[in-house]
């Protein structure tokens, strides 16, 4: 487990954030936040080959926490996958704000592994 790479996962419900971590523990090394300030902690403590944030959280927007992120990482040092639910302007949000990718989070789970793979290569 020790050589696989670390990833954070940034989600407030449970639920979600339990079923993606497991499926994500199988390849990759998995830390898990509730939400933006947690995440920016993490940060502060560990290196992340990645973060995926799924939607916003009651502490802080998505875009506020990419917004955070992309003064301190550039989209190659910390890529970010972003998994929102409603589309269009909120894919388009996130990627202006600095993510590096977005899915729709009701995605396929293969492909949102397939993403996830590409982005931390």
């Amino acid at each position: 487990m020790s050589d696989n790479k670390n990833l954070l996962l940034v989600a407030e419900k449970k639920q979600l954030r339990d079923q993606i971590s497991q499926a994500l523990r199988k390849s990759y090394s998995v830390k898990v936040a509730t939400g933006g300030f947690h995440a920016v902690h993490l940060i502060e403590e560990e290196t992340f080959e990645l973060v995926v944030v799924i939607g916003d959280s009651q502490d802080m927007a998505a875009t506020e926490l990419i917004t955070l992120l992309r003064t301190n990482f550039s989209q190659r040092e910390l890529p970010i996958l972003f998994l929102g639910g409603k589309g269009g302007t909120d894919m388009l949000d996130a990627i202006e704000v600095g993510a590096n990718a977005y899915l729709p989070l009701s995605q396929n789970l293969n492909i949102l592994l397939k993403k996830i793979q590409e982005l931390s290569a």
